[in-house]
């Protein structure tokens, strides 16, 4: 499986059978979180074979069952946090697909206090978990929006445009919401999001499915 064919095939699971990420799977799993880190500027930490993981969140949405693992969001607090963590998050969830083992998003709030499992250095703060390790649940489709509804595109739509939004169009975002929008207007591209829970999280996730359906390289998007 590749990255484009794990696109269509992962869901978000919230089931697990509790074992913790183990051999070959957990040093490429520690090699591409400290990628993410050096390359995004972020300070993701994985916590791995954690009884009752979750236990010192708020959880907004959803059961989750057996999480023992996730990586914990966390990097330097300033205007492109969220986006960052969920680009370089998705593209660990995704690698995690073609390894066999499940992944999900989960909305974690804390309180005045911080679980101890991982550490927020002064400046950074910690946006949410992205649970991940082996079940037998598949999980199922989400109801989408029509690319048409996600993109806005001045002129004719390029071939690489069409192909991005495809996998844009299945990136996973919080409460299904898809607040994110791609433009085109044929030099400049860009992706914005209107207001909403994790939304910028959102974007990070939908970019980077975008760059692997298109193939274009992460430099193409306009700054903002």
């Amino acid at each position: 499986m590749d990255l484009l064919e794990a696109i269509k095939v992962r869901h978000t699971i919230r089931t697990y059978d509790g074992q913790p990420i183990a051999g070959q799977d957990l040093e490429t799993l520690n090699k591409m979180i400290a990628a993410a880190n050096a390359e995004g500027n972020l300070h993701l930490q994985l916590v791995n074979g954690q009884p009752d993981a979750l236990a010192p969140f708020t959880v907004h949405y959803g059961k989750w069952t057996n999480v023992t693992n996730y990586i914990a969001c966390v990097g330097q607090d300033d205007a492109s946090l969220e986006q960052r963590c969920g680009y370089y998050g998705e593209k660990i969830a995704l690698w995690a697909e073609t390894a066999g083992l499940k992944t999900g998003w989960v909305d974690t709030r804390t309180g005045s206090q911080l679980p101890d499992a991982f550490h927020v250095a002064d400046g950074e703060r910690f946006v949410l978990c992205l649970c991940i390790g082996t079940s037998e649940k598949v999980g199922r489709p989400h109801k989408v929006k029509s690319v048409e509804q996600l993109s806005d595109v001045t002129g004719q739509t390029p071939e690489w445009f069409a192909r991005g939004m495809e996998a844009a169009q299945l990136a996973p975002t919080a409460g299904n919401q898809q607040a994110f929008t791609i433009h085109f207007d044929g030099t400049n591209l860009s992706i914005t999001t209107a207001d909403g829970n994790l939304a910028c999280v959102d974007m990070g996730i939908a970019q980077y499915h975008f760059e692997l359906g298109s193939g274009i390289d992460h430099a193409r998007w306009a700054q903002a």
